[in-house]
C-alpha cells in the first residue's frame, strides 16, 4: 500500500527592493534556499521563517504554510541599514541630503586622470552642530 506524501506548496518571497537577500529556513533551522529580490521554494506544510536581509541588517517573519492553499506569498518590509550616502529608503536618509548631493553631482566634476570622475559629499547625519562636517578631509 502507497502512503500519500503530504501536498507541496510554493512558498514565494518578494522583498521591498531587489538588492534586498532572502533566506528561508525550516523548524529545524536548516537552510532551505536564497536568493535576491525574489525567491521561490516548493514546501511540505509546516512552519518557516523568512529572512529579509541588507547590509547588517536583517528583518525576520514567521510563516505558517497550511497546505489548504496552493501558494503562500510573503511580502518583506523595506529594511532599513545605515549608508554613508543619502541612499533613497535608507535608515539614514534624509530628503534635504538627497537633494543637494543630486543638485552637485550634475556640477561640474573634478577631473581625474584619463576618462574619470570624482564626486565627494560630506553630510552631518546626527546633526550634532557640526556645521563643516568635511573640516579635514583630504583627497590624495
Amino acid at each position: 500500500m502507497k502512503q500519500q506524501s503530504e501536498p507541496r506548496v510554493s512558498l514565494q518571497a518578494s522583498a521591498a527592493d531587489a538588492t534586498t537577500e532572502i533566506f528561508v529556513v525550516d523548524g529545524k533551522l536548516r537552510r532551505l534556499a536564497s536568493g535576491v529580490g525574489e525567491l521561490e521554494i516548493s514546501v511540505r506544510p509546516g512552519i518557516y521563517k523568512v529572512r529579509f536581509r541588507s547590509g547588517a541588517v536583517q528583518e525576520d517573519k514567521l510563516v505558517e504554510v497550511t497546505g489548504t492553499e496552493p501558494t503562500v506569498q510573503v511580502h518583506g518590509p523595506p529594511v532599513q541599514f545605515r549608508s554613508a550616502a543619502p541612499i533613497y529608503e535608507t535608515a539614514t536618509s534624509r530628503e534635504y541630503h538627497q537633494a543637494a548631493a543630486g543638485r552637485e553631482s550634475r556640477r561640474e566634476p573634478l577631473r581625474c586622470g584619463s576618462g574619470s570622475r570624482l564626486f565627494l559629499f560630506a553630510r552631518d547625519i546626527d546633526k550634532s552642530a557640526r556645521t563643516r562636517p568635511w573640516t579635514g578631509v583630504s583627497i590624495r
